[in-house]
């Protein structure tokens, strides 16, 4: 009688196991389409609110960014609505895909919320900050199409909203100013740069040629002419007007000669958001900065080694020199400076298929940026591929060869291209299985420019850098990202002075007093702590290979880890931890 009871508590307990599993099974397609609706809805939200990303799909641009304060809580309102979908979901019974895809827009969703705690801390004018928003608007402008009287009357718009804009940007320095929250003193010359080259060249900015409105009705275009003109001058320049007159009065006056965060109401809590914002890590300031100074010692140490294995008798300071100087680092032409970036990634590829079992499809290469904006850059920029544009290119700077040593065009150019940014970037736009809202995710800084970082750390393990000029190149570039943990967080959380900071960066890096006196107040006033991604995500990166590489052991392939990193996009760092954990427990599953 035992025994026959036992057996039928054993058939109830496999019919309800049946039923479970036939539950599940009924879920999982639900699930899936309620991620998909998140993902699909985030992304449209995204789509109408980016200018940039409506351009880049060629969609018509008719509101420009609002920077109110009412519009950042209405986006913090979006923001915890999103969240609240999702913690709803059971994540333990979604895939790992679907589980990244929520991570991501939560983590996303959840910087959003903070950031309106701080919305009167960061500063709306400063160059890093809305300077690219508003050559990017001036492009809009100047590429704006006009086939019907519709498109005329969206231009006009779009003048008005440019000088709301404008009016935005000094409404909310004025309040801050009532928060006690003003901007450096030494950061003020550089704003009113900005804005009044802007202002002189209003006009040519917004003005419209008669060619442009060819096919249009005379009567038509005669009135948007008068429209517009009365637009510039009544509302545009005025916004101008008023913003310089504001900054060049009494403001000036009460600007602080300080820098960083630390000096404003709750401006260290300021700075540790910061730090999780861009490090997309939960690290404090004095971790970020205990790993630079460790960073700075040992690539000193290095660096010290390479310049005595080559016999160099002298001070750092004059090696650097030499190396500033020395026709073997200076290309004559901007066709050499292309040739040297392009004989590194010819001696890579042969070896890219001992690395990578799967590659991008797009085509890379390197090209002189336009002369005309060479001027007001320090260093060039990587352009990933587009339907207009489907080569990735590594945009460098070809003026002033003289004065651009090509020391560090080997892990620069592994930075950029490949095995780096056009690796990831295009891996990760032409991968159709992710959701676009993942396809375009850009925010994760700390996994981008780390992954550029390993890349070129890869190229050096390859053999790519084994010449001792190259490894010097690789140092002072791994040195430079290293000495920004350091006068980042020393300035905005330990109250360093600007000089401090810029005479610890002369001492560690190859950079010029003109790019230490840019960069030092980009970290300290216009995007603190934005460049400690760099560092901390190329440390996170090898410190998730060397635990996938200690877990497997002999199953460890490396070509899968790094098809794991890149195969499912840019993600924070906190959810990169979580991929590497369930790529390895894959890993072992697979090879049992």
């Amino acid at each position: 009688m035992i025994r026959k009871e036992k057996v039928f508590c054993l058939l109830i307990l496999l019919a309800a196991l049946a039923c479970q599993s036939i539950a599940q099974a009924q879920d999982t397609p639900r699930l899936k389409a309620q991620v998909k609706e998140i993902a699909d809805a985030d992304w449209q939200h995204t789509l109408d609110q980016n200018i940039f990303l409506r351009s880049k799909y060629g969609l018509p641009i008719n509101k420009l960014p609002d920077i109110s304060p009412e519009q950042a809580g209405k986006d913090a309102d979006y923001a915890r609505a999103l969240i609240r979908k999702i913690d709803a979901l059971p994540k333990q019974k979604l895939d790992h895909e679907d589980v990244l895809t929520l991570e991501i827009i939560r983590w996303q969703a959840q910087n959003t919320v903070e950031a309106q705690k701080f919305y009167w801390h960061s500063f709306p004018v400063t160059p890093y900050v809305v300077g690219r928003s508003l050559n990017f608007i001036h492009q809009v402008m100047a590429g704006h199409g006009f086939k019907t009287s519709d498109d005329m009357a969206n231009y006009l718009r779009l003048a008005d909203q440019y000088a709301a804009f404008l009016d935005q940007m000094l409404a909310k320095i004025q309040g801050q100013e009532a928060k006690g929250i003003r901007l450096p003193k030494p950061e003020i010359p550089a704003v009113v740069e900005l804005f009044g080259a802007h202002r002189a060249n209003s006009e040519k900015l917004f003005g419209v040629a008669p060619t442009r409105l060819s096919g249009l009705a005379d009567s038509a275009t005669s009135d948007f002419q008068t429209r517009l003109q009365a637009a510039i001058k009544e509302r545009i320049d005025p916004a101008f007007d008023r913003l310089l007159a504001f900054l060049q009065g009494d403001y000036r006056g009460r600007a602080p000669e300080t820098v960083g965060c630390s000096q404003y109401p709750n401006g260290k809590e300021y700075y540790r958001h910061l730090l999780r914002q861009y490090t997309t890590l939960d690290l404090t300031p004095e971790q970020v900065h205990a790993i630079g100074l460790k960073r700075v010692e040992e690539l000193s140490r290095q660096m010290q080694q390479i310049r005595n294995g080559l016999g160099f008798k002298g001070t750092q300071a004059e090696f650097h020199q030499m190396l500033r100087t020395n026709p073997r680092f200076l290309a004559k032409t901007p066709a050499e400076v292309e040739e040297r970036y392009m004989g590194y990634i010819r001696r890579m590829e042969p070896l890219i298929s001992r690395y990578f079992s799967k590659t991008p499809k797009a085509p890379y290469g390197v090209k002189r940026l336009n002369p005309a904006v060479e001027g007001s850059m320090t260093f060039g920029y990587f352009q990933p591929p587009t339907p207009d544009n489907p080569t990735g290119l590594y945009y460098f700077n070809g003026s002033q060869l003289e004065d651009r040593s090509l020391v560090m065009a080997g892990p620069l150019i592994y930075h950029e291209l490949i095995p780096g940014h056009h690796f990831h970037f295009a891996s990760q736009s032409e991968n159709t299985e992710l959701p676009v809202v993942r396809r375009e995710f850009m925010l994760a800084g700390a996994f981008n420019e780390g992954w550029g970082n390993y890349a070129a750390g890869l190229a050096a393990e390859a053999g790519m850098l084994d010449d001792p000029y190259d490894k010097y190149g690789k140092a002072i570039f791994d040195m430079f990202i290293s000495v920004r943990l350091v006068v980042d967080t020393g300035m905005n959380y330990y109250g360093w002075p600007l000089e401090r900071a810029r005479d610890y960066m002369k001492l560690h890096t190859f950079q010029s007093e003109t790019e230490i006196n840019s960069e030092t107040l980009r970290y300290s006033v216009d995007l603190p702590g934005q460049a400690l991604g760099y560092r901390i995500g190329v440390d996170k990166i090898e410190e998730l290979r060397r635990k996938a590489k200690e877990q497997l052991g002999e199953k460890f392939d490396l070509r899968a880890f790094h098809n794991a990193v890149l195969g499912s996009g840019a993600m924070p760092l906190s959810v990169l931890e979580q991929h590497v954990d369930w790529f390895i427990a894959s890993e072992r599953s697979k090879r049992r």
